[in-house]
Order: C-alpha cells, then sequence, then structure tokens
C-alpha cells in the first residue's frame, strides 16, 4: 500500500523553541530585523541623519555601527567614514597650516608615520614634540593584541605595556606645560587620561584630567574624547551621577563619540533616571537638556516628563521631535497586541504594565502633542500636527485627526517621511473613518494604496495591512475589527451560505476584499529590491483556504466588460492574470469535489502552463493508481489537470446516472484519493505540501478537519464501490477505504503531543498501538469479506501494515 507519512510529534517545549528560532531565522527580507507593529514613522521628526538612530527599536542594540563610523550616501561604493578619523585629520592639517595635504596627514598619522610627509614637515620645523607625539599615539594603538585563539576574535590587554605607555604620556605632559602649544598640550593630556582609563587607574585618569584637560581654555573635540575616558573610570569607581553628566556632554558635544558615549553609559549604569545630583552638576540649561535628552533615548522609563522640561528650557534641541516619536513607537509597542518574541531583555512586568497603561498613556502624549502644535518657541515642521492625527485616530477621534492632518499639510516641509507618514495616515484614514463604502471612498483610498505598493518599510507594510484589512471587512459586511476566520479567508463566502457581503451596495464587494487581500501578501506585494516583510501574509495560505464561491466572484469581477477606473487601477495593482485565476478556481473546485466546475476552469488555462516544471515535476504519476507497495509508482501518461477533472467529471456524471456504477465509484474514489494530502496529486488542491504541516503546534488544529487531510470524499466513493457485486472491485474499494482510514490516523498522531518524559520511541510505539486498536476498520473488513479475492492475496504480500489485521 501507500505508506503515508511517518508521524512525528513536537512537544510543546519544542515547538516554542522553534517558534524562536523561526523569529531568528525566518525574518523580513529587508534589514528590519527590528520590525514591529508600529504605524508612526520616527523617521517623521526633524532629528539629523546622525540623530535618526536613535529610534526606538524592540531590539537590545541600535540597527547600525557600535561606533559614529557610517556609510557614505555620496560614495557609490558606500565607503564607511571614520568620524573620528575625519575630525582629527583635520585637525592635523589645520596644526601643519595646510603645508600638508589630509591624505599624507592620514598615511602619518593611521598608517606608517616613518618617512611619512608629515614626519619630514613635522622634522623640517624641528617640531620634536609633535614627533614625540605621534610616535607615543602609535605605541598606544599596539595596546590591544588581538587573540585568535577562539572562535571569535577577544582583545587582550597587556596591562605593564599600557601602564608604563601612560606615565611615559604623563612625563611628556608635564615637560609641556609651560610650552604654549595647546594643540600638544591638549593630546598629551587625552593620552594620559585614556591610557590610565585603560589600566584601570581610575582615580588617576579622573585626577589628570582635572589637571591636565581642565585648564585648557580654547577646547576642542579632543578634550570632549579625554572627558569620555574620564566618564569611563568615573563609572568603574561608582560615581554615577558624575558618569552619567559627562556621557550627556560628550553625547551632546562630541560628534564621533556621541553613540560611545550612549552605548557605554546603557551598558555599564543600571538606571537612567534623572535625579537631582545630576542636575546639580549641569552649569546651565543647555547642558540639563543635554543631560534630558541623553536619558530620553534610553528605554526604562517614560520620557514625557523629560520632554516637558525640554521644551520650557530648550525648544531648539533637535532631539525633541525624535523623543517624542520614540515614545508613540514605544507605546505602539504595548498597545498593539504583538508576540514579544525575538525581543532581548524585555521585563515581562514592565511589558504587562506598559499594556495595562498604554491606552491611558496616548492621552497624556496627545495632549502634549497639542500644546506643542501651539508653541511658537518649536520649530514649524508640521511634526507635532502629524503626531496628534496620528494619536487621535489611534483613540478613535477621526474628525480631530482630520483637523490635525489639513494643518500639517499646510506647513511647508522638505522631510519625505513626514510627508510618507501624513499619506499612512490619509490612507487609515479612508479605510476607517466611514461606515460605509462608496465610490467616493474607494478612489480617495486607491490612489494613496498605489504609491505605496511594493513597500520599502515595514511600517508602510503594516499600514497596508491594517487599511486593507479594515476596507475589506467593510466590503464583507463586517464590523472594523473582525478578524479572518479560522476556517479560512473568505471560508464564509461558499454556494451553502449567505454571503456576508451580498447586503453591500457596492458592486464585486467580496471580489474587492479578496483583491485588498492580496495585496497584503508577500508574493504579491514584496519589493524586487528589498522582499517582504513579518507583517504580511502568505498568499498561498490565503488561496489554499478561500471558497470557490468566492474565487468564481473575483474571476466574474475581473472579466467585467464595463469596468470602472477604479476597477482597472486595483486589478493591475494586485497584477493576476487570467491563467493565475483559472488555475487558482480549478483548484478550489477540486477542493470542493466539484469536478465539473474544475474542468470549466482548468479548461480556461492556456496548454502551456501544464507544460511548466511546476505540472511536470508535481503532476508525474498516475492520479488513478493507488498501489499497495510504498515504493510503487505509475507515471501519468495520460492526463493533465484538465483531462483530469474533465475525467473525474464524466465519472461522476456515469455515477449520477447509475448509483450502481462500482467502477466508477472506484476510480473517482481513487482520483479523489489522490488530491489528498497524502496523494501523489495534492498539487491540484494545494501550491505546496510539507511533511511537517501536520504538526502539534499549530494554533487551530480544526483546519485539519477537512477532506484534504482526513479523505472522506474518497471514503465516500470507496464504500459505494464496495456494494459491488464484483468482489474484486469491492476488494480494491475496501482497500481503498483502508488508505483514507490512515490518512485520518496520520493525521490524527501528528497532531499529538508526547508525555512529558517519553521517547521518540516509545511515543511511536503508542501511536501504532492506537492504529490497530482504532483505525483498523476497513482492513478487518478486507480480512472479513474478501479474503478469498485475488486482491486480498497481493494486499497480504506486498502491504505489511495489513499483516496486523489478518487472522490464521
Amino acid at each position: 500500500m501507500n505508506k503515508l507519512t511517518n508521524s512525528f510529534t513536537f512537544t510543546k517545549r519544542s515547538a516554542k523553541i522553534l517558534a524562536i528560532f523561526t523569529l531568528l531565522a525566518c525574518g523580513p527580507g529587508m534589514a528590519d530585523y527590528d520590525e514591529f507593529m508600529s504605524l508612526f514613522m520616527p523617521e517623521s521628526s526633524n532629528a539629523s541623519a546622525q540623530n535618526q538612530k536613535y529610534h526606538f527599536t524592540p531590539m537590545f542594540f541600535y540597527n547600525d555601527n557600535e561606533n559614529e563610523n557610517f556609510f557614505s550616501e555620496e560614495n557609490e561604493e558606500n565607503e564607511v567614514v571614520d568620524l573620528c578619523q575625519v575630525e582629527n585629520v583635520k585637525a592635523w592639517q589645520a596644526y601643519c597650516k595646510g603645508k600638508v595635504s589630509e591624505k599624507d596627514i592620514e598615511t602619518g598619522i593611521y598608517d606608517t608615520f616613518q618617512n611619512s610627509k608629515l614626519q619630514k614637515f613635522l622634522k623640517s620645523t624641528k617640531n620634536q614634540a609633535a614627533i614625540d607625539y605621534v610616535q607615543l599615539a602609535k605605541d598606544a594603538e599596539k595596546i590591544f593584541v588581538t587573540s585568535t585563539e577562539t572562535y571569535s576574535d577577544v582583545a587582550e590587554i597587556d596591562s605593564t605595556f599600557t601602564l608604563d605607555l601612560a606615565n611615559k604620556a604623563l612625563n611628556y605632559a608635564i615637560q609641556n606645560k609651560t610650552n604654549k602649544d595647546e594643540f600638544l598640550k591638549e593630546r598629551f593630556g587625552f593620552q594620559v587620561v585614556k591610557l590610565f582609563s585603560i589600566a584601570k587607574k581610575h582615580e588617576e585618569a579622573i585626577e589628570n584630567y582635572n589637571k591636565l584637560i581642565v585648564p585648557i581654555k580654547a577646547k576642542t573635540f579632543i578634550s570632549d574624547w579625554a572627558l569620555m575616558r574620564k566618564a569611563e573610570s568615573e563609572t568603574a569607581s561608582g560615581k554615577t551621577a558624575e558618569a552619567y553628566y559627562n556621557f550627556a556632554q560628550v553625547f551632546d558635544r562630541s560628534a564621533s563619540h556621541r553613540s560611545q558615549a550612549d552605548l557605554v553609559a546603557r551598558a555599564r549604569i543600571d538606571s537612567f533616571e534623572v535625579d537631582n545630583e545630576v542636575i546639580k552638576l549641569c552649569k546651565n540649561d543647555h547642558e540639563k537638556a543635554a543631560v534630558y535628552a541623553f536619558a530620553g533615548i534610553k528605554d526604562g522609563l517614560d520620557a514625557l516628563p523629560l520632554l516637558e522640561k525640554l521644551v520650557e528650557i530648550d525648544p531648539k534641541n533637535q532631539l525633541i521631535e525624535l523623543i517624542m516619536a520614540r515614545e508613540i513607537n514605544k507605546n505602539e509597542r504595548f498597545f498593539y497586541q504583538q508576540s514579544p518574541y525575538g525581543y532581548y531583555g524585555q521585563d515581562t512586568t514592565l511589558l504587562h504594565e506598559g499594556r495595562k497603561n498604554s491606552a491611558n498613556y496616548w492621552s497624556k502624549l496627545k495632549d502634549f502633542s497639542a500644546k506643542c502644535t501651539d508653541n511658537q518657541n518649536l520649530a514649524k515642521t508640521g511634526f507635532w500636527q502629524t503626531a496628534s492625527a496620528y494619536m487621535e485616530y489611534v483613540q478613535g477621534d477621526f474628525a480631530k485627526s482630520e483637523q490635525f492632518l489639513t494643518q500639517a499639510k499646510a506647513v511647508n516641509t522638505t522631510n519625505k517621511a513626514l510627508a510618507k507618514q501624513i499619506l499612512i495616515q490619509e490612507l487609515l484614514l479612508a479605510a476607517k473613518k466611514t461606515k460605509e463604502i462608496t465610490p467616493e471612498i474607494e478612489m480617495a483610498y486607491l490612489p494613496i494604496l498605489e504609491k505605496f505598493a511594493k513597500p520599502e518599510s515595514f511600517r508602510v507594510s503594516n499600514a497596508i495591512l491594517e487599511s486593507c484589512k479594515i476596507l475589506g471587512a467593510k466590503y464583507r459586511g463586517q464590523g472594523p475589527q473582525i478578524e479572518e476566520k479560522k476556517g479560512g479567508w473568505f471560508s464564509s463566502c461558499s454556494n451553502k451560505e449567505k454571503s456576508l457581503g451580498e447586503s453591500i451596495t457596492v458592486p464585486h464587494a467580496i471580489a474587492k476584499a479578496y483583491l485588498l487581500t492580496m495585496l497584503t501578501t508577500q508574493q504579491v506585494n514584496s519589493n524586487d529590491k528589498y522582499g517582504g516583510f513579518e507583517s504580511q501574509k502568505d498568499m498561498f495560505t490565503i488561496e489554499d483556504t478561500t471558497s470557490l464561491a468566492t474565487i468564481e466572484k473575483v474571476v466574474a469581477y475581473f472579466s467585467e466588460t464595463g469596468k470602472t477606473d477604479f476597477d482597472k487601477r486595483l486589478q493591475k495593482l494586485v497584477g493576476f492574470n487570467n491563467d493565475h485565476l483559472y488555475v487558482l478556481m480549478g483548484r478550489r473546485a477540486m477542493d470542493e469535489n466539484n469536478f465539473a466546475k474544475a474542468a470549466e476552469a482548468f479548461g480556461k488555462v492556456t496548454p502551456s502552463v501544464w507544460k511548466s516544471e511546476e505540472w511536470t515535476s508535481m503532476f508525474n504519476n498516475d492520479p488513478f493508481y493507488i498501489s499497495t507497495i510504498y515504493t510503487d509508482k505509475k507515471p501519468n501518461k495520460n492526463y493533465n489537470p484538465y483531462t483530469f477533472a474533465k475525467k473525474m467529471a464524466e465519472l461522476s456524471a456515469k455515477m449520477k446516472a447509475n448509483p450502481n456504477d462500482s467502477e466508477s465509484a472506484y476510480l473517482l474514489g481513487c482520483g479523489s484519493f489522490n488530491t489528498t494530502y497524502y496523494g501523489n496529486a495534492w498539487i491540484l488542491r494545494r501550491h505546496s505540501r510539507s511533511s511537517s504541516e501536520v504538526n502539534s503546534y499549530s494554533n487551530v488544529k480544526a483546519n485539519y478537519n477537512v477532506d484534504y487531510y482526513q479523505a472522506t470524499k474518497s471514503r465516500e466513493f470507496f464504500l459505494e464501490a464496495m456494494k459491488s457485486s464484483n468482489q474484486e472491485i469491492g476488494a480494491k474499494a475496501c482497500f481503498g477505504a483502508a488508505s483514507c482510514e490512515r490518512c485520518t490516523f496520520e493525521t490524527y498522531a501528528g497532531t499529538q503531543e508526547a508525555a512529558p518524559e517519553e521517547s521518540y520511541e516509545d511515543f511511536n510505539k503508542r501511536m501504532e498501538a492506537e492504529r490497530i486498536k482504532k483505525f483498523g476498520t476497513y482492513f478487518k473488513m478486507l480480512n472479513k469479506r474478501f479474503r478469498e479475492t485475488k486482491y486480498e492475496s497481493q494486499v497480504l504480500s506486498e502491504c505489511g501494515d495489513y499483516s496486523d489485521f489478518t487472522t490464521p
């Protein structure tokens, strides 16, 4: 007999592990590995390109390098630009009065100093102190020795060498203390602080910063680099308030070290609360604002109080809008229901509290944003109006949302992301603000949807899915919060049930709802360059669970001659051709055992389609053949999907005309069985098949209680054929019914859980015992009623499973 799939069951624990690995390994096609349910684009803020990296992310790390290196957009090869190096080279060129090129300085400082043009220039000006400094800096590079003994490189520090070098740097600094060369003074001082900090002589690092850096009057970025090292030593010494204050000032002032300051503070300071001890250290409002902004880009606290203070004391601070966008995104993380997997380090208590308080926090953020729209001291960017519009939308006041959007559009902006955010909100409003769909609503919605086709951002993808879901539900006559049914998309729209959308006056409502759903799928709406997103659905899953009645409506919609502009544009946006639609219609008809309709649909498919690799490789076994031997296969030489469906329709008609036509009933049973999950022609019902799709960790086990997995229809045909007066036909039909019963068992076994302490072998033994006890009806019947037939003898000699039910 056909040996069916081996049963294999995941435990609940292994299912959770699988889910986690799936999220890690099978994320979206783009680099948006921090994708979550969010509809507000943080790029809408007026933050600089360098600051945009501080958007909220549910992941632990930021979505770029840990330092301030960045990829140059102007460079076609996207070469990495090191801001530290850029800053330093320009400073050295100014020190050399432009007599040495940037390229030569870069070579001398960061490559080979000996015999470089920089060294020759310093020698020509008799600047031995500068030569000593460059050599000292080159020696400092040798501190970190790369070890490759383990699978990843580890930086090992020679503490003795480092401390010796720190003291050498201190001697140079003392020698140059009376030197009027502030450029070198600052650099020697920086090396002293840096080297003592690396050597873990933290008190010496702090003390020398105060002695060597603080007195310098005309401080440059080098002093900020030294301050960064001082803050690191303060952190190690337990001086948390001082460290936090200094990290904030580095973040505020240093273009090259701001990311390092943020990352070190995140890693080494447990609490980001801004207390009076930190504020007391601030010399003015600007420094206070730097502390508030630095804390505002951290997780684990509500930044609204910090924002209120920032707006009060430093309304021109460029991080204000970005921090507000972070708060909106953080609250989306709590407000929208979504999986917690993949969010490293998330405190589940905080997650629960955040979800409980999210609605109330929307109100607080909304009130603050509304005040900011009228604040004349804030930049007039349109951000606050857009943010207010979004939060009004979230809380269901669509009229106010539209008012704020109108105000936002009246503000001239060059921020493309803000303009896109406004469009996102118009898309959502067009779908949600009215109870009934009209042609006017359709034409207000579609042009925006067209602009977002093939999304490049997961938030745009989220907006498409959300708006299509809302509008699709209205087309189907359902409320805006109705989710797709567990039985499959559009499963309610069958010939036996009244369609929920028939009360809608808009023409082709169900078909339009279906096409909107298709626009939420990866297969239809993925970007060719970037790929798809986790938020997008699987088109094949939807198609394979949609009713024939719905697909007939879709086909009729595409076939209509008097199409409106909306019809043409929506159909073009989805991009289905007739072959796709008729193949789908044929599959759905086969799935409902409507063979005449399947033949009609497959007959309209271009014949060359059946010659494609998909069909020649997957429909290559005789669909009317059921073997008693697992390895025995019979090539398909006579049928393509159309001729097979036509043959099934003819057999069905013959049996209807003559209910006693047992031969037709048997062939119908064979053909129907082979189009199930366990048959050789499953492709006539589904796009794809996986040996593990029947499993115990499925959320909707009811999905398996269908003919495709249970072979109920083919069993009915075989039972009719068993009534034949011809014992050989009866025996074949009985074996066919046993094959169907085996389908039921395999599906049952695949959805069972092993006991906590049960081994894989013991689980299989238990399942085998249940098969013999509960799933042997037709094998027993074969042994009892058809024992004298030649076919029964063949089964006995070829099918090992049958021997479990035979008697001597």
